[in-house]
């Protein structure tokens, strides 16, 4: 899609305020831009491409689909990442809670392949 803007008069280059057609930019997309100015000879040459990515907006949706295999040791835990992740997950918070007579623990996992081996002493 292809926008023209129009400068205000009165303002100086550094500070250029533009008007036009409202874009609805999407989340998480890039975007190159180029700028040409107009006068009534014509329009001039264009600038060279600045380019702008979007953020991808909240936190990820919860992972799913949340399986425990008992092991020898204790247990495996294996999920399926969130379908709406806003971005890439860099890491994954396990809260275990355990029996009164035991601490609640909560681990992070840097691993983006959706599991946690869980040893029991």
């Amino acid at each position: 899609a292809i926008a023209a803007l129009q400068s205000q008069e009165g303002l100086s280059n550094a500070g250029v305020l533009l008007s036009g057609p409202k874009l609805n930019l999407q989340p998480g997309t890039a975007y190159k831009f180029r700028v040409a100015g107009i006068n009534p000879c014509g329009r001039g040459p264009w600038s060279e491409v600045a380019a702008y990515k979007t953020c991808l907006p909240g936190y990820p949706g919860a992972p799913s689909a949340i399986k425990i295999t008992k092991t020898e040791a204790g247990a495996q835990l294996a999920w399926e990442p969130p379908t709406n992740p806003s971005g890439r997950i860099i890491e994954y918070s396990v809260f275990l809670a355990m029996t009164a007579n035991t601490a609640d623990s909560a681990d992070k996992v840097s691993n983006e392949t959706g599991s946690i081996m869980l040893t029991l002493s």
